[in-house]
């Protein structure tokens, strides 16, 4: 019996999600951080590393998907992937198709207006230093992911009150990590703070614009 419920479950993961989006998310986006990862230093140094005294449009890209050492690449990885299949589960457990396109919208942005974003605020903030990482980019999907923690609080609280306590404890958990999120560099000179809190908050606003983009049921002035 618990077998076949746990292939229920699976099968109707299966359905929600196509092989497209987890081969997106999970293998070929840890694959590109990778493989630039493992590129000669040299290469690195003159194509993926932002150096805010002397910037340029590839350097302001590429440096977002780059790492200095595997500390650096592992952590960023991890928790990206940690927030990726919390969003994919909530998705799961809210089959609501409107969310999912905002997810891609969402993702789109990520990936390539929110590295110019952070570049320029790190060469505003840190005008004689180079950075180079992932967090940022990694923030903007936590932050997706308090943004959809509140949405479904809000959906949930008029229809089911009893899941309210429980929403609102995940809410506060997901707050915490935030927190020691965006914290965990402060005092690190190699760490950017900036791209933390930079990317968290464009991870919140995006999605949340995005609902009058495509009149989303749940925005403020929904009829």
């Amino acid at each position: 019996m618990v077998k076949s419920q746990n292939q229920g479950i699976l099968e109707k993961l299966k359905n929600k999600w196509e092989w497209c989006d987890w081969a997106f998310f999970f293998v070929l986006i840890p694959l590109v951080l990778l493989i630039i990862y493992l590129l000669p230093q040299e290469l690195r140094d003159n194509y993926f590393i932002l150096h805010t005294a002397n910037p340029t449009i590839h350097t302001m890209l590429l440096s977002k998907y780059a790492h200095s050492d595997f500390s650096h690449f592992s952590v960023n990885l991890l928790a990206y992937l940690i927030w990726l299949l919390s969003i994919f589960s909530l998705l799961f457990i809210f089959p609501i198709e409107s969310e999912k396109k905002t997810f891609y919208i969402s993702s789109f942005l990520f990936f390539i207006l929110l590295p110019f974003i952070l570049s320029g605020l790190t060469i505003l903030y840190y005008p004689s230093t180079s950075s180079q990482g992932f967090s940022g980019i990694t923030s903007a999907f936590l932050g997706y992911l308090v943004y959809l923690i509140y949405i479904f609080s809000n959906e949930l609280k008029g229809r089911h009150p009893d899941y309210v306590v429980k929403t609102m404890r995940i809410f506060m958990f997901v707050a915490g990590l935030v927190i020691c999120w965006l914290i965990s560099g402060i005092g690190d000179p190699q760490s950017n703070v900036i791209s933390h809190i930079g990317g968290y908050v464009f991870g919140i606003a995006v999605p949340y614009l995005s609902m009058w983009v495509l009149d989303h049921p749940w925005h403020p002035y929904s009829a």
